[in-house]
C-alpha cells in the first residue's frame, strides 16, 4: 500500500478487527441489556465476573467500548496512511473523551 506507515498486520489486527469485535459486544451488550464487570467480592478465582442490568452500567459501557473502538480505529488506520493522517488526531481527541463520559457513566452505577 502507498503511504503505509506501519504494517498492514497491525492496521488490520488492531486498527479494524479489535473495533469490529468491541462495537459486535456493545452490540451484545444493548440487546441483552447486561453487561460483564470483574467481580467485586473477596475471593477472586479467574474469569469470575458479576453481570450488571442496571441502566448506568449498561449505558456506560456500551459508550466506554464505542469509544475505545474509535481510538483503535482512528489510531492504528486513519494514522498510518498519509492521506487521512491529519483527521486522526481530531477524531482519536474526540473518540477519547467519549470513552472516557462513558467510563465515568458506568462508574456513576456502582453509586446511584
Amino acid at each position: 500500500m502507498d503511504g503505509l506507515k506501519d504494517s498492514s498486520t497491525t492496521i488490520m489486527c488492531a486498527g479494524i478487527l479489535a473495533p469490529v469485535g468491541l462495537t459486535a459486544l456493545s452490540m451484545y451488550n444493548l440487546l441483552a441489556w447486561k453487561v460483564f464487570w470483574p467481580h467485586d467480592g473477596e475471593d477472586i478465582t479467574p474469569f469470575d465476573v458479576t453481570v450488571y442490568t442496571g441502566t448506568w452500567h449498561v449505558v456506560g459501557t456500551v459508550i466506554f467500548k464505542l469509544g475505545l473502538a474509535g481510538v483503535l480505529l482512528s489510531w492504528f488506520c486513519l494514522a498510518n496512511f498519509d492521506r487521512t493522517d491529519r483527521y486522526a488526531q481530531l477524531m482519536t481527541v474526540t473518540a477519547g473523551i467519549i470513552g472516557l463520559v462513558g467510563g465515568i457513566i458506568a462508574c456513576v452505577g456502582f453509586f446511584v
